[in-house]
């Protein structure tokens, strides 16, 4: 699990940069990787030029609640795993627990690995700048057409229930939040 912070990740960073004797970079961010860009910019400054991050969402103490009431309140994990208990094998995750997803590789396995490394992010939101060191393009989430916000988040009936959605309207106001 300490791979996942932010340092051990900058450190990373940093080394494949020193190895490959690069200077000047421009660091690319996509999606969850934003935050992640963002600390190492922060840290190793003198290595990059700019950053560009697309999306970057915003992590805060909110949103990492919103996972637990999502999947415990509101009954979502049912939707994720019915084999795994969500606070042994998401919440309160250790190294051992996080192997045995590794060693068995399926498909839900890889769905909670990935949910991992996203709580994982959400944990760190307190150490995301505020301010940056370095020229810094930052590009919010653009959501889908209309429709296809309906269709993922209304017509999915699981999705609906886990947002609260009761209607497409809904569904159109909680894509703009």
């Amino acid at each position: 699990m300490d791979d996942l912070t932010f340092e051990s990740v900058s450190y990373d960073i940093k080394n494949f940069i020193d190895k490959k004797e690069l200077s000047n970079s421009i660091i690319i961010c996509l999606e969850e990787s934003s935050p992640f860009g963002l600390f190492f910019a922060n840290m190793y400054p003198k290595l990059c030029k700019a950053i560009i991050c697309y999306p970057l969402r915003l992590n805060t103490k909110e949103s990492l609640d919103k996972l637990y009431y999502k999947y415990i309140e509101k009954n979502g994990w049912k939707y994720i795993s019915e084999n795994y208990d969500p606070n042994n094998y998401f919440f309160e995750i250790n190294d051992d627990r996080l192997n045995e997803l590794f060693d068995k590789n399926g498909d839900e396995e890889k769905n909670i690995i990935d949910l991992l490394i996203n709580l994982q992010l959400r944990k760190q939101y307190n150490k995301i700048p505020k301010v940056y060191k370095i020229s810094s393009y930052l590009f919010s989430r653009l959501d889908m057409d209309s429709i296809s916000i309906i269709k993922l988040n209304f017509e999915r009936k699981d999705i609906a229930k886990i947002k609260g959605i009761l209607s497409p309207d809904d569904a159109i106001y909680t894509s703009m939040m």
